[in-house]
């Protein structure tokens, strides 16, 4: 069910609603598919980065009209504290995680 949506009916989802993380019916015709990033184009349009169940990114240009057909299965989060993949590669991992060693460079001197 979708909350707070000013003329939203229960279960309609609006393009607001589309978040990272979210889990989304009706993008792909037989599954579910995971929101990577949403980037707007305009007011009533815009490109959805997707994984399906298998793994496999895809994206999609959606527009308005297509708001009827798309079913929020799970709500994404606006932001995380994931950290990505936990070897200093990603988000907030790199604090203190086990990885590969690096020089700090300090006015382009190597301590």
């Amino acid at each position: 069910m979708v909350t707070g949506i000013i003329g939203a009916k229960e279960g309609e989802v609006r393009f607001e609603d589309l978040k990272p993380q979210a889990i989304v019916r009706g993008v792909l015709p037989d599954c579910t598919v995971t929101v990577v990033n949403v980037q707007w184009i305009g007011p009533d349009v815009l490109e959805l980065t997707y994984k399906d169940p298998t793994g496999r990114v895809g994206n999609v240009l959606l527009y308005r009209d297509d708001e009827p057909r798309l079913e929020l299965v799970e709500e994404g989060r606006p932001w995380s504290f994931d950290g990505g993949r936990g070897d200093n590669w990603g988000g907030l991992a790199h604090q203190g995680a086990p990885g590969p060693r690096r020089p700090a460079v300090v006015s382009g001197m190597i301590r």
